[in-house]
């Protein structure tokens, strides 16, 4: 019998246990990391709301050393938010700044969105990138994700899944498998109940999504995969 891949976390804050079941990219805003954290997959970048605490300068300099850690695999949450008091200009000029990073380091990009997808559709179009982005926390509907697909995103999808009154219940049923990720976020469950609960709206076997799901973590992230021991044992899955 062929052996199955890992679940994949593809966006948590809380502390990860590596275990033989599931993997976790580990989120972390600039300065909140040390070059003495532990989780095998790291992202890390400015989140918006640090521009309501300190100045971009700041938080540039704080990136550039976080991103000296050895197991850094992505770049961000980085993003725009039109929820908060920090004037879009100045969010748009950091989002652009660490997407540029990304694009020199080769590294998928974690994006936040709120109320801002018409921008992040501007970003990409002046940038073209060659290194996927991802949106995290994805909850609403097919007529939202649609343009995003088009321009190849990817949409990471968590707990909203289990409120039957937001969009992403129904539009889940619609949305390609190749360009999906499940996450937990800040959520205390656990990323098997996510699958779980997808697989149960998509009527499909949970092992079927695990393999596709790993099968984009494996496109995804195959810069960072090379040369790494999860390569080897789940070989099979990266196609």
């Amino acid at each position: 019998m062929m052996s199955l891949p890992p679940f994949v976390d593809a966006h948590t804050h809380l502390p990860f246990v590596a275990n033989v079941d599931s993997i976790a990219l580990c989120s972390f805003m600039a300065g909140e990391l040390t070059m003495e954290a532990q989780p095998e997959m790291i992202s890390v970048g400015i989140h918006p709301y640090q521009l309501l605490q300190k100045q971009k300068e700041d938080l540039f300099l704080l990136l550039e050393t976080d991103l000296q850690h050895p197991r850094i695999w992505a770049l961000g949450e980085a993003g725009l938010d039109r929820s908060i008091a920090v004037p879009l200009e100045i969010q748009q000029e950091v989002f652009i700044q660490q997407a540029l990073m990304a694009e020199k380091l080769q590294l998928p990009l974690v994006i936040h969105a709120v109320r801002s997808f018409d921008l992040m559709m501007q970003a990409h179009k002046k940038i073209q990138p060659s290194v996927p982005w991802i949106i995290h926390g994805y909850a609403s509907a097919m007529s939202t994700a649609r343009p995003l697909l088009n321009k190849g995103f990817y949409l990471s999808i968590g707990v909203a899944l289990f409120d039957k009154k937001r969009p992403i219940a129904q539009s889940l049923k619609e949305l390609p498998l190749e360009k999906l990720f499940f996450e937990t976020d800040t959520a205390t469950l656990s990323i098997e109940a996510v699958y779980a609960e997808a697989a149960k709206i998509l009527n499909m076997d949970v092992d079927v999504l695990r393999r596709q799901i790993f099968a984009n973590f494996a496109a995804c992230f195959k810069n960072s995969l090379d040369g790494t021991g999860l390569e080897g044992p789940y070989a099979t899955f990266n196609r």
